[in-house]
């Protein structure tokens, strides 16, 4: 299905590029298998912003258990309470919170009424929202 349908999310590729000019370690923390994992990131061709490739499939809990940010964040050599978890999950948004770091959602448009966001430090409706927000955020620093 990847093969036939697979694009990166409007705007992923925009955020990918602002965030390797600012020279932000970048860490993929996933609850795909390693397999599936690779083979997306090669197959969109955005392996190469990516500092960390990590994924929860050999850990003995995956989100939203803290313990694949916690991994991503050892590789990367960075504080947990520094990250930020950019996520489109439930699972995924506690994980982050779970691990300390702040966490900056991009729903489904389907899904963006849902008041469990409200737990996210940021709710973005596009990844152009996100990357309007990531330079203010950086900007600050």
């Amino acid at each position: 299905m990847i093969k036939v349908k697979g694009k990166p999310i409007n705007g992923v590729i925009d955020v990918l590029n602002f965030l390797k000019e600012q020279n932000i370690k970048i860490g993929l923390a996933t609850s795909s298998n390693e397999k599936l994992m690779h083979f997306i990131v090669d197959f969109l061709n955005i392996k190469s912003f990516f500092h960390s490739l990590k994924s929860a499939e050999k850990l003995q809990y995956g989100k939203p258990h803290p313990q694949v940010y916690l991994n991503c964040a050892n590789d990367l050599m960075v504080n947990p309470a520094s990250c930020i978890v950019i996520e489109d999950s439930i699972n995924g948004m506690v994980a982050g919170l779970a691990a300390g770091m702040q966490v900056f959602v991009v729903p489904e448009a389907i899904s963006i009424n849902n008041p469990k966001w409200a737990l996210a430090n940021l709710v973005c409706k596009n990844m152009m929202v996100l990357k309007t927000e990531l330079k203010t955020h950086f900007s600050l620093f």
